[in-house]
């Protein structure tokens, strides 16, 4: 009867031990590698043979990147400006002075640390499925960074994170991210693909837009080169096309009513661009740094225009201000260095906020520093008194 009992569980074992072989090969990589553990024992050698050199109570560099303690866990807090060599392989688990920590961020959201900040020599990096949080500015900067590959566990993408990853090409927002910081991606100019995991409750780029789009509000939070922005979008969030300089242009469906400001700021090649009709207001330096910015029609609905709107928008030479449009921010247009004529079609002046009068949204405007202003029949002897009688001002004819 044993030897019966023997034969039957022999095999069975056998079984047993291949079907744990067959789950330990067939899981993802990221989750086997999020379980790895480097120890480093009490000389300072690290099990998987990187190189180690404690900083202080709570800091050590392994392989050139520096980890700090927090709040019971790890932190991508910096690099060693002198040996890292570009190629950072971030490590998920490590064990320091007996106690096991998960690495959960890059960077730190309260600004303690910023991680690789102005690493202009990192090239690639390795990020395991533990980490929750790419802190503020955990990569600006990083100019020879074309790629990286963001890890589901995240949730938390900090503001400034990726600015001026100027060779960064493409990027996809894992599906469990539920916060982007202001200007993320801002001036990552070679970005022309943009996409979101199609399990994120939270974001989505519908249509193949190449955009992240708030999923509940509608709202189109960043944009990059190629976004064709659909139509179901209501709200341009300021900063979403901030310094896309590849940008040449574009058009805006008529469901959006407000761009936030900074928006299109230094798009240097945005030539042209069309407006919704329904469009009620143009935020704080929208076009600001817009240098071959030709021309731009302003539709009716509008009634407010931020200030530093078109600011150094250098190609504008004519613009026509709708009757609608009661309040205009100062230095509107500053700097624009051709535009020599503005056409304002209301019979009452817009008011130029915080501001004792209207020829404030001038400064360096057109070749002889302010520009011609032309207003409705009747209406000069106000808008002279509205420009504080500084700015020639004459009637349409």
């Amino acid at each position: 009867m044993k030897k019966l009992f023997f034969l039957l569980a022999f095999p069975l074992a056998l079984c047993f031990a291949a079907c744990g072989d067959d789950d330990d090969k067939d899981s993802p990589k990221g989750e086997s590698e999020s379980k790895e553990v480097v120890v480093i024992d009490e000389n300072g050698n690290a099990s998987n043979g990187a190189d180690f050199e404690a900083i202080n109570d709570v800091s050590f560099y392994l392989d050139h990147i520096q980890y700090s303690i927090l709040n019971g866990h790890l932190v991508v807090s910096g690099y060693d400006k002198e040996d890292f060599n570009g190629v950072a392989k971030i490590v998920a688990n490590i064990k320091y002075k007996g106690t096991k920590y998960k690495v959960e961020e890059i960077g730190n959201g309260n600004y303690d640390y910023y991680a690789f900040e102005g690493c202009k020599d990192l090239t690639s990096i390795t990020i395991p499925n533990t980490v929750k949080s790419i802190g503020s500015w955990a990569f600006s900067e990083c100019k020879g960074l074309t790629s990286i590959t963001l890890p589901e566990s995240l949730t938390t993408i900090g503001h400034q994170s990726f600015m001026y990853c100027t060779s960064l090409t493409s990027l996809t927002i894992p599906k469990n991210v539920t916060k982007i910081g202001e200007q993320a991606f801002a001036y990552c100019w070679s970005l022309s693909s943009i996409k979101v995991d199609k399990g994120n409750t939270q974001f989505d780029s519908r249509d193949n837009c190449n955009a992240i789009i708030e999923t509940k509000t509608n709202t189109l939070v960043a944009g990059c080169q190629k976004t064709v922005i659909p139509n179901s979008v209501t709200d341009l969030l300021r900063n979403a096309f901030e310094g896309c300089s590849e940008l040449t242009s574009i058009t805006i469906p008529n469901s959006v009513t407000s761009i936030g400001f900074y928006t299109f700021k230094s798009c240097y090649k945005l030539k042209s661009i069309k407006l919704p009709e329904d469009l009620t207001s143009i935020g704080y330096s929208v076009f600001d740094g817009c240098y071959k910015l030709e021309s731009i029609t302003i539709p009716e609905s509008v009634t407010s225009i931020g200030a530093y709107a078109f600011y150094s928008c250098e190609s504008l030479t004519d613009i026509v201000i709708p009757k609608n449009v009661t309040s205009m921010g100062e230095g509107m247009f500053s700097k624009c260095s051709k535009l020599n004529k503005v056409h304002f079609r209301g019979t009452t002046p817009p008011k130029c906020s915080s501001k004792e009068n209207l020829s404030f949204i001038f400064y360096q405007t057109g070749t002889s520093g302010y520009p011609f202003v032309y207003v409705p029949k009747g209406a000069a002897s106000i808008y002279k008194q509205a420009f504080g009688n500084i700015v020639s001002v004459f009637e349409d004819k």
